[in-house]
C-alpha cells in the first residue's frame, strides 16, 4: 500500500472520489490486505464518531440496520458499489426493546473455563474463540466484571498472517443454532449479543473503540484458510451472511466496564451465528505512516459475553 492507495481511501471517505477511481478502489480492496485494514479502520472511526455526535448519550440503543448503518452517510450515495464488507449487507433487520420477547440464553462466557482461544485468524474450532492474539488472564489491570478472569486483547494480527499489521483486534465465536431451528422457522426470532468492555488505555479519551459484530450464516468455513479469506475479504462476508449487524462505542480510559449490545432479526435459513468482539486503535489508524504499524494493545479487555434468542411480538 502506497500514498496513492491511501488517497483513494481518503477521497472515498471524504465523498470526493471519481467513478474511475472508485473502480480502482474496489480492485485495491479486493486484492490488498493492508488496504482493507486501513479502509476498515478508518470507516469504523468515521462511523462511530458520527454516531456519537448524533446520539444524546452512550446509553441510546443504536442497532445497526440497512438504513441506518454506514451506507447512510452522504458519501456512500456517490459510491454505492464500494466493498464495505462486514459493516453492512443487503439483508439486515433491527428489533426494539418494546417489540421483543425474551426466550432463552443460548450462550454465555465469562472466560472462567473452556479452551484457550486460537490465534489463527478465525474460529476454526466451533467450541473455542479464534481470531487475533488474545489471552485469558487473572492478572488484568481491571477488576473482572464476573468471576476471576477476563479476555485481554494483545495484538491486531494472528499467527501466520502474511503481513502482521493492523489496527483492529478481532476475536470470533460460532454459535450453532441447528438445535433451535424450530424457533427460527417463522422468521421472527431476534438474537441479542452483549458484552462488557474495559480500557486501561494510554493516550486519553477517544483512542480505543469497542465493537460487537453479528452475522447470520447458513454455512460456516471448515478450516483456518477459509475463515481468514471470509473474514478478511469484505465481498466474501457480504455475500455469505444472511444478515449482519454491528454496534460500536468509544471506550472510556478510566477502567470502567461498559456494556455494548446489538440486536438482529434472524432469517429462517440461519443455522449459525458468527459473533465478533473487536477493539480498534483510533490513534494508530489515523496517525500511522506507510507501511502501517502492528498494533499491540496495552490494556483492552472484554468479559461476560451473552447471546440471547427472543421473538418479535
Amino acid at each position: 500500500m502506497n500514498e496513492s492507495d491511501l488517497k483513494l481511501i481518503e477521497d472515498y471517505l471524504n465523498g470526493t472520489i471519481s467513478p474511475e477511481n472508485l473502480e480502482a478502489l474496489n480492485e485495491l480492496l479486493e486484492n490488498n490486505e493492508a488496504a482493507r485494514e486501513r479502509y476498515l479502520a478508518l470507516a469504523t472511526m468515521d462511523e462511530v464518531m458520527q454516531d456519537l455526535g448524533a446520539a444524546p448519550s452512550f446509553g441510546t440503543d443504536r442497532t445497526v440496520d440497512s438504513k441506518h448503518s454506514i451506507i447512510s452517510h452522504p458519501w456512500i450515495s456517490a459510491a454505492a458499489g464500494l466493498l464495505i464488507g462486514i459493516f453492512c449487507t443487503s439483508a439486515v433487520w433491527a428489533a426494539t426493546e418494546t417489540g421483543r420477547q425474551k426466550i432463552l440464553t443460548i450462550f454465555r462466557d465469562s472466560f472462567e473455563s473452556g479452551p484457550v482461544p486460537q490465534s489463527v485468524g478465525g474460529p476454526v474450532d466451533p467450541g473455542a474463540w479464534g481470531g487475533d492474539y488474545v489471552e485469558i488472564t487473572e492478572n488484568a489491570t481491571v477488576e473482572p466484571f464476573d468471576g476471576k478472569r477476563v479476555l485481554r486483547f494483545l495484538r491486531a494480527d494472528y499467527a501466520g498472517k502474511e503481513k502482521p499489521v493492523g489496527y483492529v483486534g478481532d476475536i470470533y465465536r460460532v454459535i450453532d443454532l441447528r438445535g433451535n431451528t424450530s424457533l427460527l422457522a417463522n422468521g421472527d426470532a431476534v438474537a441479542t449479543v452483549q458484552a462488557v468492555f474495559a480500557s486501561a488505555s494510554i493516550g486519553g479519551s477517544g483512542r480505543f473503540i469497542g465493537n460487537i459484530s453479528l452475522n447470520a450464516m447458513e454455512e460456516v468455513p471448515v478450516n483456518a484458510e477459509e475463515w481468514r479469506t471470509l473474514i478478511g475479504t469484505p465481498r466474501r462476508m457480504e455475500e455469505a451472511a444472511l444478515a449482519s449487524a454491528r454496534r460500536r462505542e468509544v471506550l472510556s480510559p478510566v477502567e470502567t466496564w461498559q456494556q455494548i449490545d446489538v440486536d438482529m432479526r434472524i432469517p429462517g435459513k440461519t443455522r449459525f451465528l458468527l459473533i465478533g468482539l473487536h477493539v480498534a486503535d483510533n490513534h494508530d489508524a489515523r496517525n500511522h505512516g506507510i507501511p502501517p504499524p502492528a498494533v499491540n494493545f496495552e490494556g483492552q479487555f472484554v468479559d461476560d459475553v451473552r447471546v440471547t434468542l427472543g421473538r418479535m411480538r
